[in-house]
């Protein structure tokens, strides 16, 4: 799901619905594939309720030095170190904020 923001920000938002299916897993992913894997990494997070990309990439505008700029609203049940590292594997990289 796209969400247009004011001006010119935009996000896309990861909701927590069913998981696609597909493993859509590396470094060399699209967006759409990218989103695919956060969708099911979310799921697995107790305590999450939203999963936010925003910045260059949620533009289809990243580049080679671009990093995946994500934000989250959770409540107390939610481990951020664990899905810190689980948004990584997914993602292929560790170069997630």
């Amino acid at each position: 799901m796209r969400c247009v923001g004011s001006g010119h920000q935009q996000a896309s938002l990861v909701g927590l619905g069913p998981p696609p299916a597909g493993n859509g897993y590396g470094p060399n992913m699209d967006l759409d594939e990218a989103l695919a894997a956060l969708r099911r990494t979310a799921a697995r997070h107790n305590g999450l309720h939203l999963l936010l990309l925003h910045g260059s990439r949620s533009r289809r505008r990243e580049h080679d030095r671009s990093d995946w700029d994500l934000g989250y609203l959770a409540d107390g049940d939610l481990d951020p170190a664990g899905l810190q590292a689980d948004v990584s594997h997914a993602l292929g990289t560790d170069d997630v904020d």
